[in-house]
């Protein structure tokens, strides 16, 4: 398998992981603050990374644009950019908040083409498209509850729309700074050196943006989590850390935002979610797309 098609699949399985821990999260944050919750997540990776830089005889030396690119990378997903996003879902509901969200893909790849020059073929450009249409279609068949944002006032539901499209950009960030980073630096003390950044940032932003919740997980909570942290915090942080670096930044990114099409089947099984006509042809545009995102 070369490593462009091992990233691909990295790419896949950073989908797999955050589409099993994006619950426990959400669970969490109704207890505690957004930040800290990243901030747990961080203090279970950053040693399982050490050893692993280290088992690995990993050079421990990142040079200085790397490290700007990876501490760029947290600002925008640990320590700022999923608080934006939670602050968003609290307005408009979780769906329609993902629903926003989830067009980064789309916006990494123009940052690819406008820095560099590189654009996608017609192909795949259609299967990008694809992707981040059928996944939002599946997102907003959901079912809202309380996050209905007709019963929202008006001016809360404009923030939330900002806010998720500021989340969006944030994302999209994100992917597009490891993909420029990670092929030059071990992954492993890539995330050894994310994790750091996270560890040192996290509540200190937690604190001056005046997150709700508590500070600290209790035992209890801790425990019941730990697994997703486990599997979460450090498979999917690895996989999607290569999939960005080795795997070409459209295909890496739709991949790894398949989340919500990936959590469905689990739902329908669970009984938690019902067919509807609408997930079904967000799911075949999704297939559809990554088939062409992927031949090409």
């Amino acid at each position: 398998m070369t490593p462009t098609q091992l990233g691909t699949l990295c790419s896949f399985l950073a989908s797999v992981t955050w589409a099993l821990g994006v619950s426990t999260y959400s669970r969490l944050s109704l207890k505690y603050k957004p930040g800290m919750i990243n901030f747990t997540r961080a203090a279970v990776a950053f040693p399982a990374f050490c050893l692993l830089a280290l088992a690995t005889n990993a050079s421990w030396h990142v040079e200085a644009l790397p490290l700007a690119y990876f501490t760029l990378s947290m600002f925008m997903t640990y320590i700022l950019g999923d608080v934006v996003f939670m602050w968003s879902a609290q307005r408009l509901g979780v769906p329609s908040a993902l629903a926003i969200a989830s067009t980064y893909p789309l916006l990494a790849t123009l940052a690819v083409g406008f820095t560099t020059g590189v654009w996608l073929t017609a192909r795949q450009a259609l299967g990008l498209l694809g992707v981040v249409v059928g996944v939002v279609l599946v997102i907003l068949s959901a079912e809202r509850g309380e996050g209905n944002v007709k019963s929202k006032p008006k001016s809360e539901v404009a923030k939330g729309i900002g806010l998720a499209l500021l989340a969006s950009v944030m994302w999209a960030t994100n992917a597009f700074a490891v993909s420029r980073a990670g092929t030059s630096t071990s992954p492993f003390t890539a995330n050894a050196v994310r994790m750091g950044i996270a560890l040192v940032f996290c509540p200190v932003f937690s604190v001056l943006t005046r997150q709700t919740g508590a500070m600290f997980l209790s035992r209890a909570d801790f425990r019941l989590a730990l697994g997703v942290f486990l599997l979460e915090g450090i498979g999917g942080t690895f996989a999607f850390t290569y999939g960005l670096s080795h795997a070409p930044l459209a295909v890496g990114a739709a991949l790894s935002s398949l989340a919500p099409v990936l959590s469905l089947p689990i739902a329908l099984y669970t009984r938690q979610e019902r067919f509807s006509r609408m997930k079904t042809v967000g799911i075949v545009l999704v297939v559809t797309g990554v088939v062409l995102l992927v031949r090409a």
